[in-house]
């Protein structure tokens, strides 16, 4: 669902960031190292699924989050990623007790790092205290 404020294309976006940024197509276009002809494709419609590299090339050259362009192709944000111990059987093909041990190491490291400061700090205080 797009918010109220949100172009519905991509090529709308494009175009809005790059006149809020303040630069011509040109100089986006070169910034991202592209022909400028393939931006002005995009900004108008005629191209509508660039490569997520491509995406990433613009944000950066615009200055923005990558996501408020990968979505326009359907790439979610980070946010979606699968649960901890599935990820781990399917990629590391790892039985599910292995993965439930990663998973609680990976989840007791969060609690000690969210805790009262993190593990660093702990470290600095110890030393300082000898």
């Amino acid at each position: 669902m797009d918010e109220p404020d949100q172009p519905a294309s991509l090529g709308a976006f494009l175009r809005e960031a790059r006149t809020e940024a303040g630069i011509s197509i040109r100089e986006l276009a070169a910034r991202a190292r592209m022909h400028n002809s393939y931006l002005v494709k995009l900004e108008t419609g005629q191209y509508a699924n660039p490569s997520a590299e491509i995406l990433q090339r613009l944000a950066d050259a615009l200055g923005i989050d990558p996501n408020e362009l990968l979505r326009f192709i359907g790439v979610k944000e980070a946010s979606t990623l699968p649960p901890l111990r599935g990820y781990f059987r399917r990629k590391l093909g790892v039985n599910a007790d292995e993965a439930e041990v990663l998973a609680r190491l990976i989840e007791n490291h969060r609690k000690e790092q969210h805790g009262s400061g993190n593990a660093e700090d702990k470290n600095t205080n110890k030393r300082e205290e000898k």
